[in-house]
């Protein structure tokens, strides 16, 4: 499976690659060797562990700017909003993406 498989059946928005945010090709690797058979009716859960790969890396702030959008653009509100709230502990979350993660609160 390459990586594009991989993010349509983890149905990761198309965004991710036009943002230039899909992870490294080994943690793409990685994520394929661990996936067993019904992980694709869960695929919120590899889209949160990508966020989380970005999240771990100390992510710059266009970086977080681009997470914010994901965040909004994916399938899953509720994760997307928990993914938000995490961004806004963050020492480097500026004030303009503070207003937009707040314009885009539940």
């Amino acid at each position: 499976m390459n990586t594009n498989d991989y993010l349509e059946m983890m149905r990761f928005p198309k965004e991710w690659q036009e943002l230039q945010m899909v992870p490294d090709e080994d943690y793409i690797k990685n994520q394929v060797f661990k996936l067993k058979p019904g992980m694709e009716h869960t695929p919120e859960h590899a889209r949160h562990d990508a966020f989380h790969y970005w999240l771990a890396r100390e992510p710059s702030t266009a970086q977080l700017e681009a997470l914010t959008q994901l965040s909004i653009v994916d399938p899953d509100a509720e994760m997307g909003e928990s993914i938000r709230a995490e961004i806004l502990k963050l020492g480097n979350c500026t004030e303009t993406l503070r207003e937009l993660i707040a314009h885009h609160s539940a």
